[in-house]
């Protein structure tokens, strides 16, 4: 958790200084027993005035959200990781939990992007310049 303590100077005539805190924190969850009990809870939850972004686990590699308004409005998306494609045969994961078949397991198009580089002779990957990056 980090706090900020902001002082603004005003006028005596205008009530003298003013002060205001501000406070943002990062926390996790990764409830093991929701998991075996095949509940979907989001492990990342970002809130805001207007609602707030649900991120579904695993952190590293998202492959669900959920945007909550105050409104009322519920906007649910899945993010399948890009892979060979369903009908290929060719699973990847860890442990006892493969992805679905033809799916990939996180950044592995970027290691393959960067590997093209090299052997084209460039220095920066397609989709993602130098600048960008540093």
């Amino acid at each position: 958790m980090a706090a900020i303590l902001l002082q603004f100077p005003r006028p005596e005539q205008q009530g003298g200084v003013a002060y205001t805190v501000t406070s943002t924190s990062l926390g996790l969850s990764n409830d093991a027993i929701t998991q075996k009990a095949g509940v979907n809870v989001p492990n990342i939850r970002i809130q805001g005035q207007y609602g707030e972004i649900q991120v579904f686990p695993p952190a590293y590699r998202p492959t669900q959200t959920r945007l909550v308004l105050k409104d009322g409005t519920i906007d649910y998306k899945e993010w399948p990781q890009p892979g060979p494609g369903e009908g290929s045969g060719w699973y990847n994961g860890y442990g006892s939990s493969p992805n679905p078949e033809g799916q990939g397991h996180g950044l592995f198009w970027e290691a393959d992007d960067a590997g093209r580089a090299l052997l084209e002779g460039r220095k920066e990957g397609q989709n993602r310049s130098r600048n960008r990056m540093l």
